[in-house]
């Protein structure tokens, strides 16, 4: 099961960088989903760290902050209307804050920077996105929402190379 996860990441981050090399930015993928009318549009995002520090709030919920962010936050869709691209955390922030989204994400990671051996995966809702310009840090709260891996916790303070899966939320719901 974990090699599956593993060989899957790798092939979806693979699949997205060769996309990314020739995709549009935020305002033309907004200019053609506007050409489409009434079609609705979810997009999946992947999101890639150096580190995530981790700060727990209650029960199975933590605040997480990123920093090491890689360049341009990786957004797609999936059937009838195949769309990807990239776009940059501010513009990330403010579009899932107008779509008033919690969605759940996939948090892939290790316990140390140079052990790649022993990963972390743990799915979030997360909520609160905020991204600081000046320390170029982007956070979120999340909250372990699956009572099967709410046994779970993330023992650790910092975590290390990371990815966020996110769900798909609706960018332009035509109109």
């Amino acid at each position: 099961m974990k090699k599956h996860l593993l060989f899957t990441s790798f092939i979806a981050i693979l699949f997205m960088s060769f996309i990314v090399s020739a995709s549009p930015g935020l305002d033309m993928m907004q200019a053609y989903l506007k050409k489409l009318g009434d079609k609705k549009v979810s997009l999946f995002f992947l999101q890639q760290a150096d580190v995530a520090t981790i700060k727990p709030l209650r029960k199975s919920c933590y605040f997480i902050q990123l920093t090491g962010l890689k360049p341009g936050l990786l957004y797609f869709s999936d059937a009838p209307e195949r769309i990807a691209g990239h776009m940059t955390e501010k513009e990330f922030v403010g579009v899932w804050k107008s779509n008033k989204t919690s969605p759940n994400v996939v948090m892939h990671a290790y316990n140390s920077p140079n052990d790649n051996t022993k990963p972390l995966s743990v799915v979030l809702k997360f909520t609160n996105p905020n991204y600081n310009v000046s320390t170029k840090t982007i956070s979120y709260q999340g909250c372990i929402n699956d009572a099967q891996q709410q046994q779970q916790s993330i023992n650790a303070t910092r975590l290390y190379n990371v990815s966020l899966f996110i769900d798909p939320f609706c960018l332009y719901c035509g109109g």
